[in-house]
């Protein structure tokens, strides 16, 4: 899971620097642009995931030319990942598997398996450690969609939230949906449940702390990650 997680990094880094700003600099762009082709060799997932969330944050925060001229940007940097993506498929096709990896033994778990998976997938390891995450991830898609039912908090959602929302219930979905075991790959449903719960999070309106309080929510957040890591650290050295 190690090339897994560096390509969703790789990807969610190209996402953010492309969502950054409204900048159409060549500079720019083409660290988008290397971003991804880095997360596409490292893993074609995080790369489709970076450029997936680019596409509907050009598609959220532009309108009219601005938004065909944003979104040829955008395909533009997915040209290496689109062909590293299509080597993938075709080399699948035509390699030899395992009858789990060809789909003849294809496994889809219980609902109540795959909600326990948001604790198992998310953050490993005892329950005072998987939970923390879980529930942060889930508020923050549940308080992405309470904003949506609300007219006012429905014109405050910004492209990039709108974006988050979008990705974060996608990734939800194809947790809930997907086979664990599938057609050329094991392991599939779990690998969207750390994406969900990592864009979740970023729905949290820590903006809308009133700045007193600024100080305690980074104590907060710093003192979650040392302990998570903590807990992690001596879990595997067990």
């Amino acid at each position: 899971f190690v090339p897994w997680m560096a390509g969703v990094g790789l990807g969610l880094a190209a996402f953010a620097l492309g969502a950054r700003e409204r900048s159409s600099g060549a500079r720019h762009w083409l660290g988008v642009a290397g971003l991804l082709a880095a997360a596409a060799v490292t893993h074609p997932f995080g790369a489709q995931l970076g450029g997936a969330s680019l596409f509907l944050h050009a598609f959220f925060g532009y309108s009219g030319r601005a938004r065909v001229a944003q979104l040829i940007r955008v395909a533009g940097c997915g040209i290496v990942p689109l062909l590293v993506t299509a080597h993938v498929v075709i080399g699948l096709s035509e390699a030899e598997h395992h009858p789990l990896m060809t789909g003849h033994h294809e496994y889809y778990p219980p609902l109540v398996e795959r909600l326990r998976g948001f604790l198992w997938f998310g953050a490993s390891g005892p329950i005072h450690r998987a939970l923390p995450p879980a529930l942060l991830g889930v508020g923050g898609l549940l308080s992405g969609l309470a904003a949506l039912t609300l007219a006012r908090s429905r014109r405050a959602l910004v492209p990039l939230d709108r974006t988050l929302l979008a990705v974060g219930l996608a990734m939800t979905a194809c947790a809930l949906l997907t086979p664990r075991h599938g057609a050329f790959w094991q392991n599939f449903s779990p690998r969207f449940v750390p994406p969900a719960l990592l864009l979740g999070t970023l729905l949290i309106p820590l903006e809308r702390v009133a700045a007193r309080y600024q100080s305690v929510t980074v104590g907060l957040a710093a003192g979650l990650a040392l302990f998570s890591n903590g807990v992690a650290l001596e879990y595997h050295l067990r």
